[in-house]
C-alpha cells in the first residue's frame, strides 16, 4: 500500500509539473513571432545581397588612369583589374593634373621608374590596391629579365615549403574544419539558449513575486513542482526559440548563397561520437544554467533595480571566458580540472574534444558530475524558491541563500 501511494503521488506530481511546463511554454511561445523573425532574416539577406549587387555593378566601371612613362610597362593590367591604363599621348603633366581636378580622368600615374612612382587623384582611390599589385608584378617581371634568370627557375627558388604532418599510430588525429565549426556552433547555441531562458525566467518569476500571485499557486502545488514546471516550460520555450534562431541564420545563409555571397559552411561530420558528446554537453550546460538562474530569480525583488541581476551572470561569464582559454592551450592542468567541474565542463570539454586528446575517464567523470549537479541544482532551486518567493521588501543575503541550499535533501 505504501509503495502504491508513493507511486500514485509521484504520478500526480509529474502531471502537475507537466501542466505547469505546458502553461509556461504556451505563455511565452508565439508562432507569429518565430515566423516574423525568420522573415526578417530573409529580408535582411535580400537587402544585403541587393546592396552588394549594386556595389558590384558600380565597381564594374574601370578607373581611367593616364600614365606618364607608359613605355615602361610591358603588359596591360589583368582583365579583372579595376584599372584601365592609357598613355599620356604627348600631354603635359600640368594639363593632366588639371584633367584630374576637373574629374575628366580618375587618376594620373607619373612613372619615372618602378621605384619612383606618383599617383595623382581627386579622391581616395578604391582601386589603389589593384594598381599596386599590377605595378609590383611588372617590377618583378622586369627584375627577372634583368637577372636573366628563367621564370620557371625563379618561381622554383621562391616557392615555399609544404610541411606534411604525420601522426603516430595512437596519436591524436587532426580535427576537421567541420568538427571545429560544429563545436563552435553548439557552444554558441547553448549560450544563446541560456540567455533566452535566463531573461524569461527573471521576468516571469520576479513579475509573479511582485504581483503576489505565486503564494496562491503554491497553495495548490508544491514549490518544487512549481519551479520544476517553470524550468521545463521556459527551457522548452528557449530551446524552440533557439531553433527559430537557427532557422533564421540558415535562411540568411540560403538567401546569401542564392545571390552568390559565398557564406558556405562545412556541413559534413566525420565523427558521429564526437557530435553526440557535443550535443549532450550543450543540453547539459543548458539545463544546469537554467536551474541556476531559476533559483537566483526567486531571491530578487526587481531585476531592474537589484544589483544582483548582473552579479548572477558572473559565474556564467567566467565559465565562457575559461572556454576561450581552452581554445588557446587545452592541455594545461587548469583546463583538465575545469573539464570535469560542472560550471565549466560543458564549454571547456567541448573545446578540448575538438582540439586535443581527452581520456575516457575525464569524459565519463565530467558527464556524471554534470548530471548530478543538474539534479542537485534543481533541488536547491526548489528550496530557494520555496523560501525566497514569499519574501517581500528585503532580498535574502548570500549567507541566507547558502543556508537554505544546505538544507536540501538529496532524496526529496
Amino acid at each position: 500500500m505504501t509503495v502504491g501511494r508513493k507511486r500514485q503521488g509521484a504520478m500526480r506530481s509529474g502531471r502537475a509539473v507537466i501542466e505547469i511546463a505546458k502553461w509556461e511554454f504556451s505563455r511565452w511561445f508565439k508562432w507569429k513571432d518565430q515566423i516574423v523573425t525568420v522573415l526578417i532574416s530573409v529580408a535582411i539577406a535580400i537587402a544585403m545581397s541587393g546592396g552588394n549587387l549594386l556595389v558590384d555593378k558600380s565597381d564594374g566601371k574601370k578607373a581611367q588612369v593616364v600614365v606618364q612613362g607608359y613605355e615602361l610597362l610591358t603588359a596591360p593590367p589583368p582583365a579583372d583589374s579595376r584599372v584601365h591604363l592609357m598613355p599620356a599621348e604627348g600631354k603635359t603633366e600640368q594639363a593632366l593634373r588639371a584633367a584630374v581636378a576637373r574629374r575628366e580622368i580618375d587618376g594620373l600615374l607619373i612613372l619615372h621608374s618602378f621605384d619612383d612612382a606618383e599617383l595623382v587623384v581627386y579622391k581616395d582611390p578604391l582601386w589603389k590596391g589593384d594598381l599596386e599589385q599590377y605595378l609590383t608584378q611588372e617590377r618583378q617581371r622586369q627584375k627577372m629579365q634583368a637577372l636573366k634568370l628563367p621564370p620557371a627557375e625563379l618561381a622554383d627558388a621562391l616557392a615555399g615549403v609544404t610541411l606534411a604532418v604525420t601522426f603516430v599510430e595512437r596519436g591524436k588525429r587532426g580535427t576537421s574544419l567541420a568538427e571545429k565549426v560544429t563545436a563552435g556552433i553548439l557552444i554558441g547555441l547553448m549560450l544563446v539558449g541560456v540567455l533566452f531562458s535566463s531573461t524569461t525566467q527573471f521576468i516571469a518569476i520576479t513579475g509573479e513575486k511582485q504581483q503576489r500571485i505565486t503564494e496562491l499557486i503554491v497553495s495548490a502545488v508544491t514549490p518544487q513542482q512549481w519551479i520544476d514546471g517553470k524550468i521545463l516550460g521556459i527551457s522548452a520555450f528557449a530551446f524552440v526559440r533557439t531553433i527559430g534562431f537557427v532557422l533564421s541564420v540558415l535562411a540568411f545563409i540560403g538567401v546569401s548563397l542564392y545571390f552568390g555571397m559565398g557564406l558556405e559552411i562545412p556541413l559534413e561530420i566525420t565523427n558521429p561520437l564526437m557530435l553526440l558528446l557535443l550535443v549532450i554537453l550543450s543540453i547539459g550546460g543548458f539545463l544546469f544554467w537554467n536551474t541556476f538562474f531559476g533559483a537566483m530569480a526567486a531571491v530578487i525583488n526587481d531585476p531592474n533595480t537589484s544589483s544582483r541581476s548582473a552579479l548572477m551572470f558572473v559565474p556564467f561569464i567566467a565559465a565562457i571566458g575559461f572556454s576561450f582559454k581552452a581554445l588557446v592551450n587545452p592541455d594545461t592542468v587548469l583546463m583538465k580540472i575545469l573539464t570535469v567541474i560542472p560550471i565549466t565542463s560543458p564549454a571547456v570539454l567541448s573545446a578540448r574534444l575538438v582540439l586535443t586528446e581527452v581520456t575516457p575517464l575525464e569524459i565519463i567523470l565530467a558527464l556524471l558530475l554534470l548530471a548530478f549537479s543538474i539534479w542537485l541544482m534543481r533541488l536547491i532551486a526548489g528550496k530557494v524558491f520555496q523560501l525566497g518567493i514569499l519574501m517581500y521588501g528585503k532580498e535574502p543575503s548570500f549567507r541566507e541563500i547558502l543556508h537554505w541550499a544546505g538544507r536540501v535533501r538529496i532524496r526529496s
